[in-house]
């Protein structure tokens, strides 16, 4: 998974060959509100961790994803906490035994 994957994920929760696209009703890119709307701009989506925490979290990931899956899993994450004070097994928020640069960096943005 590359940085720039890493930022997509959080905008779309979709990781290139582990997850499939999430969809949900009214998430399409077009606005509802018509040409009529109040707002020239969308203010910026609020969800997930700053890029800044995204960027970071990717490198701590590079450092022990030794499948290069882009995640850490398995032993990789015990290697990963013993080695870095930045990396915590608390980290995997939806409990699947993974940690995402998304999970990763919203841990850190919470310190």
């Amino acid at each position: 998974i590359t940085p720039g994957e890493a930022i997509e994920t959080t905008k779309s929760g979709y990781v290139r060959g582990v997850s499939a696209p999430r969809t949900t009703a009214g998430s399409s890119r077009s606005d509802s509100r018509g040409s009529s709307g109040s707002k020239s701009k969308s203010a910026p989506a609020t969800t997930g961790p700053d890029e800044k925490y995204i960027k970071f979290a990717v490198s701590q990931i590079a450092k022990y994803d030794e499948n290069k899956n882009g995640m850490l899993d398995g032993g990789e994450i015990a290697i990963g906490t013993q080695k870095s004070s930045m990396i915590k097994a608390s980290a995997d928020s939806n409990g699947d035994g993974k940690i995402t640069p998304t999970e990763l960096a919203t841990a850190l943005s919470k310190r």
